[in-house]
């Protein structure tokens, strides 16, 4: 149940992601809504990074690293 749920947030901020390079490009950076979108990714990251915390054994040093051949695939690494 918990990795289904960080695997949801990883596929929401991908979207979200993709959503707010668009705005940029069509609004620019400053524009209301790119700083809504950025913010609501500033959340989901943090909350994905307590679920990576409370599962993986390296804590504080784990990083979530995407597969460069697929934004879906991601993977944990100490560092």
């Amino acid at each position: 149940m918990i990795l289904k749920s960080a695997l949801d947030i990883s596929n929401s901020i991908e979207e979200d992601r993709q959503n707010m390079y668009e705005l940029v490009k069509n609004k620019g950076i400053s524009h209301s809504e790119v700083i809504k979108i950025s913010q609501q990714l500033d959340r989901k990251i943090a909350m994905l990074q307590k679920i990576i915390y409370e599962l993986h054994p390296c804590h504080q040093k784990t990083l979530l690293i995407p597969h460069r051949n697929s934004s879906e695939d991601w993977s944990l690494e100490c560092g």
